[in-house]
């Protein structure tokens, strides 16, 4: 959305002088709506995906109290062992609802990079001339650059 905004801002002499404003404007709203969309849906999955990422934790604390309070009533667990489970299990699933938006980040950066990739192997619009040589002698053009840069 970013590129076409500017691609238009610069382009706006051309564009006018087409006469192409209503296209341009209603390609740029068609744009907008379908990024709406799109972020739109994305927010309501964060929206799902979150509160069952910590209600995950709180179910195991749960049946982790249900069951583990009745083998500590019957002598099945010592409370001590019951206790320091509660701890450690908190300590595990306090993690859970952390790693769902570092997941969510990871996933734009790898669509991000897999568009960086696909402009990287596109092939170029032109091909040097068969035989052609590069010059790899830059030391004119330094020198000559040292020596305007110093006045002289």
């Amino acid at each position: 959305m970013t590129a076409t905004l500017a691609e238009s801002v610069a382009g706006v002499r051309e564009i006018q002088g087409f006469v192409r404003e209503k296209p341009s404007a209603d390609q740029f709203a068609a744009l907008v709506h379908d990024h709406a969309t799109y972020n739109m849906g994305a927010a309501r999955h964060g929206a799902i995906i979150q509160p069952l990422l910590e209600w995950n934790g709180q179910l195991f604390l749960s049946l982790v109290l249900v069951i583990g309070g009745y083998q500590a009533l019957v002598g099945g667990v010592p409370l001590a062992a019951l206790i320091q489970f509660v701890f450690l299990s908190n300590g595990l699933f306090g993690v859970i609802p952390y790693l769902g938006p570092q997941y969510d980040q990871a996933l734009a950066a790898m669509a991000g990079a897999e568009r960086v990739f696909a402009l990287l192997d596109t092939p170029p619009d032109w091909q040097d001339a068969p035989g052609a040589w590069i010059s790899l002698d830059t030391r004119s053009s330094i020198r000559s650059s040292s020596s305007a840069l110093d006045g002289t």
